[in-house]
């Protein structure tokens, strides 16, 4: 018995690791590429498929800022949608000079798929 606990003891805390909480807004922050970024998702109203995507201080990690946007993308779409298929006018993936880094804010727009 004492074993099973000090395993799910470990398994509990290691899980919260890359996670913490933001005191102020309450809601829990993901670290991508060791970072914390804050990233805005707000949809058209004309179509709510349609949405933008923007990650505060890109300069922060390139690459965690991209996983940050598709991570609120995909969070979204499968919120409204039921399903993960984004359909992005600029890939996250996409080269470095094809982003669109705004006063060092990273942007992105898409659809959800249906």
């Amino acid at each position: 018995m004492k074993a099973v606990l000090l395993i799910l003891a470990t398994v509990t805390a290691v899980s919260g690791c890359s996670k913490a909480r933001d005191l102020v807004s309450g809601r829990e922050k993901l670290a991508f590429d060791g970072q914390y970024f804050r990233a805005d998702l707000s949809a058209s109203k004309e179509d709510r498929a349609a949405f933008a995507v923007i990650v505060r201080d890109a300069a922060k990690s390139i690459d965690g800022a991209r996983e940050a946007a598709r991570y609120e993308a995909t969070k979204y779409c499968i919120e409204q949608y039921g399903n993960s298929r984004v359909d992005w006018a600029v890939d996250p993936d996409a080269e470095e000079g094809q982003l669109v880094i705004t006063g060092g804010d990273l942007n992105f727009n898409g659809v959800c798929e249906g």
